[in-house]
């Protein structure tokens, strides 16, 4: 079964300016146009508050074989995946769960594609929020990383971002900074192949401040961001099997 974000959507902020495809990781730049993206759109909900772990692997934030976008209920993480961009008119976003996902053990896999649209477009999922509730952090400070499988439909940069309370809007922490939504990342090349891409926290780093002495609140996280700088392009690729490096 598949579960459809809305199927094609057009989304409800313009911009102005055009980015460079493909820049390289020491250019990148986490949120070009400080925004954060539209708003999240979601179809599917969270599991019952009282509901018990659900497929449980210590260290396995979501492998998508349930076939939803709900991340399982583990180690005091739940939360939601939605797909985000920024509006061109014309451009349309497509983000679901569907088969096949990555070969090495799974059968779904985290999937958006589209065209038209500027700015980063891509997927996002939040770690601490109960049904029907606002978002709340989550501490991953016993981690050294994130590791995830991706493949794209064509040669293309994905960034990996977290959300934590010191670059999040809703942590209330940047307003005064002018720090919002730049947040800390790193980028991972993809091919038409499944790949395991394997990113320590010690690498991630802000691009609009960099030379800021802050570092990423681990203890903090609102949740986690994939998305590629399409430039209006095409754009398509897949996530699978998001985990944590011990």
């Amino acid at each position: 079964m598949r579960r459809f974000l809305a199927g094609f959507l057009l989304v409800p902020f313009a911009v102005g300016c055009g980015l460079v495809f493909g820049i390289s990781s020491g250019e990148y730049d986490p949120d070009p146009f400080g925004d954060g993206g539209r708003p999240d759109v979601v179809t599917d909900s969270n599991p019952p508050a009282d509901a018990p772990p659900e497929n449980c692997v210590p260290g396995l934030i979501d492998d998508l074989e349930d076939d939803n976008l709900a991340i399982p209920r583990c180690e005091g993480r739940q939360g939601v995946w939605v797909g985000f961009s920024v509006d061109i008119p014309g451009g349309a976003q497509k983000f679901v769960v569907e088969a096949p996902g990555s070969p090495v053990s799974s059968k779904f896999a985290a999937h958006t594609s589209g065209h038209g649209l500027d700015g980063k477009v891509g997927m996002r999922f939040t770690l601490n929020q109960p049904p029907g509730a606002d978002r709340g952090t989550y501490d991953m400070s016993k981690y050294k990383g994130i590791k995830f499988r991706a493949k794209a439909g064509a040669a293309v940069r994905v960034y990996m971002n977290l959300r934590d309370k010191n670059r999040d809007p809703d942590g209330k922490v940047c307003d005064s900074k002018g720090t919002c939504n730049d947040l800390f990342g790193e980028g991972c090349d993809l091919t038409t192949e499944w790949k395991e891409c394997s990113i320590p926290f010690s690498e991630l780093e802000p691009d609009r401040d960099a030379g800021s002495t802050e570092t990423v609140d681990l203890a903090h996280v609102y949740g986690i961001d994939f998305h590629v700088l399409p430039k209006k392009a095409d754009f398509d690729f897949w996530i699978d099997d998001v985990a944590f490096l011990p």
